[in-house]
């Protein structure tokens, strides 16, 4: 019986954090790492691209990961490439879709990339 207590109350609690979560927009961007030269972006390079136009868009934080992938390019060639996955989230009301789309642009123009995958969720999260 006390587990069963134990048990009622656990996931009375868990149920009322949930409640506690706001709804967050989680965008996930891909990208690539290699130039259609051959050549890779350096750390540098990746670094200087964050601080020049990511962070003055997301001053309150981000998160960047270490991706491994491949994709077919226009030509229908499998490229393997190193990568990096930059998570944001935010209130859907106070970032345009716009914002975003301009790392995207931004990236492609300075390291002549054929596409930045964006994927958009409605997420619950809390800090």
């Amino acid at each position: 019986m006390r587990t069963i207590a134990l048990f009622i109350l656990a996931t009375g609690t868990l149920a009322c954090r949930v409640h506690d979560a706001k709804l967050m927009t989680r965008d996930e961007l891909f990208f690539g790492l290699s130039k259609p030269d051959g050549t890779q972006i350096s750390d540098q390079q990746w670094q200087d691209f964050v601080a020049d136009e990511i962070t003055p868009r997301f001053p309150a934080g981000l998160c960047v990961i270490q991706t491994q992938g491949q994709y077919r390019d226009q030509a229908g060639r499998i490229i393997r490439e190193p990568g990096k996955l930059l998570i944001l989230f935010y209130d859907g009301g106070d970032v345009p879709r716009e914002t975003v789309d301009q790392i995207r642009d931004a990236y492609k123009r300075k390291f002549d990339q054929e596409s930045v995958l964006r994927v958009t969720t409605r997420v619950k999260g809390e800090f």
